[in-house]
């Protein structure tokens, strides 16, 4: 890993998943949508990191979607039956 010259994690609430820790320091944790690291998993050649932060913006954007959608439709008046309006 390289690591950045950043704050440290020293403590994280119970609601924040701790990713991954190095010598007993949390490097990487994870809040709803927000996503922490102290090191660059961009300037390795080990991509799990990355493919986790892709897949995690997929899943978020996958259910933004599905709530826009929702909201989206329940602006319309809609029947369910063939009768014409």
């Amino acid at each position: 890993m390289v690591y950045i010259r950043a704050p440290r994690i020293v403590r994280a609430s119970s609601d924040v998943e701790i990713l991954s820790v190095l010598d007993g320091n949390i490097v990487a944790a994870r809040y709803n949508n927000i996503l922490l690291t102290t090191f660059h998993p961009e300037l390795t050649e080990d991509f799990t990191f990355i493919r986790y932060f892709l897949d995690m913006i997929t899943r978020w954007n996958n259910r933004r979607s599905k709530v826009q959608n929702k909201k989206s439709l329940s602006h319309f008046n809609m029947k369910t039956d063939s009768t014409p309006f």
